[in-house]
């Protein structure tokens, strides 16, 4: 079956975000995804199979049974259609304290219990693992997710022994750091400056020490910075996550200064949440640094101030070489328009529409449309014909949403006018990529939005199976744009090619799926009352987009239909 990805392949070129612009725009959306509003049919939807299995025969007395329900718990334990998980419970409880029941089968209940119990189950869990060196990581692990105290003394203990294995000393570490208190901290700083430790674990000792302490570990901090451990800056900048008062804004600084980056960014990360005023200077010189995570980070803090200065120095950053880092920022700088800082933004997107920079010219689209600013509908234009395929397909999309006049769609039409001739020469010197044909698509859809009527020629080129070489997204969008053109006409011509390709179920070669989606659609906006045997005899599963899509057609029919009676 289609599915959308495999025509939509810009997402790989411009990222799979889905951030809402404006009026709930989506970056790269095609108009068949939401004109008509169909929902969400295109996601993949898991569906849950009926549980057939009895949790009564974990009391079987058949080993072979027992164990088979257990791992049966274990993998369905998430299917909402699991029933009596209570009554599960209760027996998967009663099999681990019998005292004869086979170790294999006791494992696997224990690790039912895990999946199915919750922290009130810990104290009883841990009672039958402790002594089992298979299960006893595993049910560690869901002690500290649950944050339950129950393994406390042993992770202490553990702790406090220099000879402990170190895969078991990071789970104790891990642990007292969820459920540990200020009496342990003289063993997480111990463990710290052990020869013995492996650096893994000095970290998360690190760690540990800054969940459990907000205050007084400044002097420890300054210790391990004068000294020559490796990885100190980090290891100091994870003990201070919590603290605060000058003393930490100094040291803090010396990490920001000094320190590596990982060191850096637990730094600044505690500085800016704990101590933003404190970390604003600090934030304006990490929007330089060569760590995207740091340049994010910095821009979550300076999006925390109104001053101009802070706002034209993220839009700077608009031209980020990292494209989670671009995305930010047309994200804070849409905030920051609804805010008053418009013109600011205005200006932003001046400079950035002035430089031939890809990556800024992307983003100055992107954010234009979040805008809902037409005033760019020429520059769009322009840039239709640039090198870069995340630009020229980011502005084939930007005209198809803001491009309404006259001017801007004839600007349309010639672009794509050209496309169309070339594809019909099939010119050896011109290949088209799929992203110029998604181009293609938005400029169609374009039309269609727009009820653009000269472009109709051009669009009827589109309906022929292999024709000219388009690709069945332009083909797709061109006929849901003739729906749109010819919206309750009687077209013959074209109501017999729409038919044609819809009931094109070719053995060798059947016609594409998004086609045929789009097919009905078309059929639904014409709504003649004579379409609609065939429009049912290849409806397909109603589930399927194909099969909703014939299903809204019919309903267009019907209420056509009920009108012309009425009149």
């Amino acid at each position: 079956m289609f599915r959308k990805a495999r025509c939509l392949v810009f997402h790989l070129l411009i990222g799979t975000s889905s951030i809402a612009f404006g009026q709930e725009t989506k970056w790269l959306q095609h108009r068949w995804e939401i004109d008509p509003p169909l929902g969400d049919i295109w996601e993949d939807k898991f569906v849950h199979q009926n549980i057939l299995f009895d949790v009564e025969q974990l009391k079987s007395r058949f080993a072979e049974e027992r164990l088979s329900l257990a791992q049966n718990l274990c993998r369905e334990y998430g299917n909402p259609k699991l029933v009596r998980k209570e009554r599960a419970v209760e027996l998967l409880l009663l099999g681990i304290q019998n005292r004869d029941e086979h170790e294999q089968i006791k494992r696997a209940m224990i690790s039912a219990l895990l999946l199915l119990g919750d922290a009130s189950l810990a104290e009883k869990i841990w009672s039958q693992a402790e002594a089992d060196l298979v299960v006893r990581p595993n049910v560690e692990r869901q002690l500290i997710r649950w944050k339950s105290p129950v393994a406390r003394d042993v992770w202490r203990k553990r702790i406090a022994d220099p000879h402990s294995i170190a895969s078991e000393l990071a789970t104790a570490l891990e642990g007292i750091a969820t459920v540990g208190g200020i009496e342990d901290r003289p063993s997480l700083q111990a463990v710290i400056l052990a020869n013995e430790t492996s650096m893994a674990n000095k970290f998360l000792a690190a760690i540990a020490l800054g969940a459990l302490a907000t205050d007084g570990m400044n002097e420890f901090a300054q210790k391990i910075l004068d000294s020559n451990l490796e990885q100190r800056h980090l290891i100091a900048a994870h003990i201070l996550k919590r603290h605060s008062g000058d003393i930490t804004v100094k040291q803090l600084r010396q990490i920001l200064s000094q320190g590596p980056a990982s060191a850096q960014l637990v730094a600044f990360r505690s500085m800016s949440e704990s101590m933003p005023d404190d970390s604003k200077e600090f934030g304006m010189k990490m929007t330089l640094h060569a760590d995207p995570g740091l340049r994010m980070m910095a821009l979550q803090l300076l999006q925390r101030f109104s001053d101009d200065e802070s706002l034209k120095i993220q839009g700077r950053l608009l031209g980020d070489r990292h494209p989670e880092v671009r995305t930010l920022v047309v994200k804070n700088l849409l905030a920051k328009a609804g805010q008053g800082q418009r013109e600011l933004v205005d200006e932003c997107l001046a400079q950035h529409f002035a430089t031939d920079e890809w990556t800024g010219l992307e983003k100055a689209i992107a954010l234009a449309v979040g805008l809902q600013d037409r005033s760019h509908c020429k520059t769009f234009l322009r840039l239709l014909d640039h090198p870069r395929p995340e630009v020229n397909m980011m502005a084939g999309w930007a005209l198809m949403e803001l491009g309404n006049e006259a001017e801007t769609l004839s600007g349309m039409l010639a672009h794509a006018e050209k496309m169309v001739e070339d594809l019909k020469t099939k010119a050896s010197t011109k290949e088209y990529s799929d992203t110029d044909q998604i181009k293609l698509s938005y400029l169609n859809e374009g039309f269609g939005k727009n009820l653009y009527q000269a472009a109709e020629p051009i669009l009827l080129l589109h309906i022929p199976k292999g024709g000219h070489r388009f690709a069945n997204t332009s083909r797709a969008s061109a006929i849901w744009a003739l729906g749109k053109l010819n919206k309750g006409k009687k077209n013959p011509e074209l109501l017999t090619s729409l038919i044609g390709r819809l009931t094109d179920l070719d053995p060798i070669m059947p016609e594409d799926y998004l086609v045929r989606f789009s097919c009905n659609l078309a059929l639904g906006e014409m709504a003649n009352p004579e379409n609609r045997k065939i429009i049912e005899e290849f409806r397909e599963n109603p589930t399927t987009p194909i099969g909703i899509a014939a299903t809204w057609a019919l309903l267009e029919i019907d209420k056509a239909s009920k009108a012309k009676s009425a009149e």
